[in-house]
Parts: structure tokens; sequence; C-alpha cells
């Protein structure tokens, strides 16, 4: 999975697609398959594309599988990127996300992207920044993880109407971090802002 980051992240996705065809349908290489067709569509900006990639393979695996807790949490991963990237509408993601913020299976912490996906989209974005940066400051000595939250700074700058900044802040995270994920999620969040689209519309901020 390390080569098809560094393939993607070269922009390289017919090659990612074909060493994805290579693997087996051995359990493992067909979650790994699942995952690789995911990030094809999300360097591609194909939000809704790569979570139903997730939910074609959560609907084929039973709740035993032993990568089923990580899928789940995935999916909400890609849900809530793609809310705050504004290619999943409020109306559809946010229930998702609030029901999956409930859920014992979902790993929803103050710094996990759900969470900041609820932030942003409901008008917390201020707080939203002050997080990302206190997690910024925080994991200097984790060059991913830095840059996680960098292009959480960078969405939060975007959707401020500072675009210079967020630029340079994923800059920096493109640097830290060149193959993540996140990375072309902001980058397409920047986009939206940037062609004159409106940003995510906030949402009630009592939530369903």
């Amino acid at each position: 999975m390390t080569e098809l980051r560094r393939l993607l992240s070269a922009g390289d996705t017919r090659e990612s697609l074909r060493r994805i065809d290579l693997l087996s349908d051995e359990h493992t290489d067909r979650f790994r398959r699942s995952v690789g067709q995911s990030w094809v569509h999300l360097y591609e900006g194909e939000f809704v594309a790569a979570v139903e990639v997730v939910e074609g393979w959560l609907d084929a695996a039973p709740p035993t599988d032993p990568f089923w807790t990580q899928m789940l949490n995935y999916r909400a991963d890609c849900t809530a990127m793609g809310l705050v990237a504004g290619h999943m509408h409020p109306s559809v993601a946010l229930p998702i996300l609030h029901a999956e913020a409930r859920s014992e299976l979902i790993e929803c912490t103050p710094d996990s992207p759900i969470a900041f996906a609820l932030d942003v989209c409901e008008g917390r974005i201020p707080q939203a920044l002050a997080r990302a940066r206190r997690r910024r400051r925080l994991s200097f000595h984790n060059p991913v993880v830095a840059a996680k939250a960098q292009t959480r700074i960078a969405v939060c700058l975007a959707l401020s109407g500072d675009l210079p900044g967020a630029e340079e802040a994923l800059d920096l995270a493109t640097r830290l971090s060149p193959g993540l994920i996140a990375i072309p999620m902001a980058r397409s969040c920047l986009a939206t802002v940037a062609t004159g689209s409106s940003a995510p519309p906030a949402a009630d901020p009592t939530g369903p």
C-alpha cells in the first residue's frame, strides 16, 4: 500500500489501478483492493464513489470480519471529509455522521475526522482551527500526524477566507507526508472555495 500511495501522490492513477488489479482474491487482498480503489477515487476528488466502494465491501463482508471495524471507521472518514470538501450534502451526510459519532464501533474523539467535519459544517470553524493548530504543535515528532493537522488547518483557513494561508498550510502538509490521503481531500475543499463555490453550508448547530 505504500507503493500505491507513492504512485497516487505522483498522479499515476493508471499504474495504481493496474497494481490494484494484480491483487489476488485472498481475503486480505480483497480488503486491500477495496481500499486501493477508494484511494484512487479520493485522489480524483470522487468522494461519493470512494464511499460506495467501501460500502460495497461492508455489504459483502460479515460484521465478524477482522477488517469490519476498520472499514466502518474508514467509511466515516471518507464521508466526513467529503462533506467538508463540499462533495456530499449536509442533509445526507450529517445525519449519518451524527449517528456514527454515537456508535461504539466508530472512533470519534475530539481529533477524529467526524468531529472535525461536524465542527466545520455546523459553524464551529474557529474551534476546529484551534484544535488543529494544537494538534500540530503536539505532533512535531510524527510527520504523518502533523501533516493531517496541517490539512485541517488548510481547510479551516480556506473556509475563513484565507486562501493564501490555506495553500501554504497544505504545501507544508505535502512536504511532511506526500502520499497522505487527506491532502487531496483538503485540496478539493480549497478548489471548491477558490472557484467561488459556496463552502459546505452550516447546519443547525444543535444537530439532528
